[in-house]
């Protein structure tokens, strides 16, 4: 009965030993994969965020494009509009030195 106790002991310590070097293997197989998968997502956040940014910028591109083209126009139609007032006080001026 002693002889079957320490041997039961003994399988006992064994299996434990069994036990914790699978749960070591599985660990470190478990941390492997979650570095894995956090490497992945920061591949994907990043390059999302790159072409959230290229896509952002193209479209202020865009609208600088247009509203430099707005405020091209705008100055020229204030600068004929800036001469033809120019001309009016000319004429204006003219007709008021004329003598009466």
């Amino acid at each position: 009965m002693q002889g079957d106790l320490t041997s039961l002991k003994q399988d006992l310590t064994s299996v434990k030993q069994d036990v914790a070097t699978m749960e070591d293997r599985i660990m470190a197989r478990v941390d492997g994969r979650i570095d894995a998968v956090e490497s992945r997502m920061k591949d994907f956040v990043g390059s999302a965020i790159l072409a959230l940014e290229t896509k952002i910028v193209g479209e202020f591109w865009k609208w600088g494009r247009t509203s430099d083209m707005r405020t091209g126009q705008s100055l020229g139609e204030s600068a004929a509009l800036n001469e033809r007032m120019l001309n009016v006080e000319d004429r204006v001026s003219a007709l008021e030195r004329r003598p009466s």
